[in-house]
């Protein structure tokens, strides 16, 4: 019995003593799992925080990206736009340059046939400038190029078109300036090139005339002043040889004299006669020599006013004539400019193929 409450006590006691190591444990193990909750809240916490942060970054780079490429696609659309602007521009250009003439009203069948002709040119050329405007390479203009001449091969004066075109296309005009020169003529044949000649003749005249009539006058002057320095040389030299001659006189009337001081101042006044006689000659020749060309610098100096009168009056009619010659030779409601265009670059007087600038 004793012995039963010994085992009681100590079961007791055994029970006594674990229990509060449970309670520890299990304390410990919920404040461990709050802990550990904790440590790892706070972790998922910083990682939510910085993925939304790395988020918002994202947001932001691709908002810029989308407005990048939105400009560069504004800016590639503005560009294709202009360079469809240019172009239309371009082949607006051509067609204009390339317009198709009218033969006036009353024309005879040759001057119709002459206009037809040149619409046949037109239209050549203008397919052979929309042709270049395409061309990508060196390959594609020399297609364009041959395409033309099948197609001037084919229409009247074919072979002086296309060496016409191919000329102002060397100098850089458009191919229809060929086209119309090949048909209706060039500045040589039309007369513009002489009248131009003329109106540069005229301006240049105009320009230096007066400059020549200064020099001129400035000669008339000089020789004026040289003219009159030599007659006063001639007075001097006569009154310097009549002053001696009548001191020479004044001593042969001493009646003391001998004969042969007599004949030595006699011979004096022969000698003072002979050179003033030869200088005085001498300066006269140098006098007329100078008047004479005064007289001839005075004339041209009159000359030069009437032809800077005549140039000045000239020029309003010579500029009129070429007015109109330009306004006759031109046809159509197109721009004139390609009627004074000189296609001789080497001045031969012809347009061959020789005048194509490399």
């Amino acid at each position: 019995m004793k012995y039963m409450r010994l085992m009681v006590v100590a079961l007791l006691s055994a029970v006594l003593l674990i229990s509060p190591v449970y309670a520890k444990k299990e304390k410990g193990g919920k404040g461990g799992n709050e802990a550990q909750a904790q440590a790892s809240s706070p972790d998922r916490s910083g990682s939510n925080e910085s993925g939304d942060k790395g988020g918002k970054q994202s947001k932001a780079e691709k908002a810029e990206a989308k407005a990048q490429s939105k400009a560069e696609k504004a800016a590639e659309k503005e560009a294709k736009k202009a360079e469809k602007a240019e172009e239309k521009a371009a082949k607006d250009e051509i067609d204009q340059a390339n317009e198709k003439a009218k033969a006036p009203k009353g024309a005879s069948k040759e001057e119709k046939q002459a206009y037809k002709d040149l619409n046949k040119s037109l239209k050549a050329t203008k397919k052979l400038e929309r042709d270049l405007l395409k061309a990508k390479d060196d390959e594609d203009i020399a297609k364009a190029l041959d395409k033309f001449e099948n197609r001037a091969s084919k229409i009247n004066n074919g072979q002086r078109v296309s060496t016409m075109v191919k000329v102002a296309k060397s100098l850089g005009y458009s191919a229809s300036v060929g086209a119309l020169q090949a048909n209706f003529g060039t500045p040589q044949e039309t007369g513009i090139k002489d009248l131009q000649d003329q109106i540069t003749a005229i301006n240049e005249a105009i320009a230096t005339l007066p400059g020549t009539i200064d020099g001129l006058s400035a000669l008339a002057a000089e020789l004026q002043t040289t003219t009159e320095a030599i007659a006063g040389e001639i007075t001097v030299v006569e009154q310097d040889a009549a002053t001696q001659i009548a001191d020479i006189n004044a001593q042969l009337a001493n009646a003391e004299l001998t004969e042969e001081q007599v004949a030595d101042l006699e011979q004096q006044k022969a000698d003072i006669q002979s050179n003033t006689a030869a200088t005085v000659a001498s300066l006269e020749t140098d006098l007329a020599n100078t008047l004479g060309e005064l007289s001839e610098t005075t004339a041209d100096i009159q000359t030069a006013e009437t032809n800077l009168a005549d140039a000045t009056a000239a020029l309003p009619g010579v500029e009129a004539e070429l007015a109109a010659t330009v306004d006759e030779v031109n046809i159509g409601n197109r721009d004139s400019g390609w009627t004074t265009v000189d296609l001789d670059t080497n001045g031969d007087g012809e347009i061959t193929d020789a005048d194509i600038v490399q």
